[in-house]
């Protein structure tokens, strides 16, 4: 289990770094918030790769040497495709559309069930939530990338 959690923690931690890295082609502003995030994630992550690296040290028993299953990494795949696909377009389509289109995207994938009620439910979640948080960002004066073709 320890050896899991140190791997698990690095690629979380090379995760928080990239986008530590992608923030600063936001404005100083609007880059605050997310390097405030991804370094305490980078923080986090750091402290879960010595502790489970000294645990996974302390006890000899090494189970399996890659602890995700097929499945797991498929999916993991997917949304680290999505997500680069998400920032390639934020600055084409902006962030409002780019943003409701990923959420809708990741959302009606990840859907467990798969009925009308449960697509329409989260479409209109998607649908709420990014233009509210586009309308707090907006009032606390922070501008987003527009896009070239809106």
């Amino acid at each position: 289990m320890n050896k899991r959690n140190f791997i698990t923690g690095i690629v979380v931690l090379a995760f928080f770094a990239l986008f530590y890295v992608y923030s600063g082609q936001l404005q100083p502003a609007a880059a605050l918030w997310p390097r405030i995030i991804c370094m305490a994630g980078m923080v986090l992550s750091a402290a879960n790769i010595v502790i489970s690296g000294v645990k996974w040290k302390q006890e000899q028993s090494q189970t399996a040497v890659f602890p995700l299953n097929p499945g797991q990494i498929k999916r993991g795949l997917m949304l680290t495709a999505l997500t680069a696909i998400w920032i390639f377009l934020l600055s084409r389509v902006g962030f409002l559309v780019s943003s409701m289109v990923f959420t809708a995207i990741i959302i009606l994938i990840f859907e467990p069930v798969k009925d009308k009620k449960h697509y329409i439910r989260d479409i209109v979640v998607t649908v709420i939530f990014s233009v509210l948080l586009f309308a707090m960002f907006s009032l606390l004066g922070i501008r987003f990338p527009r896009g070239i073709l809106i």
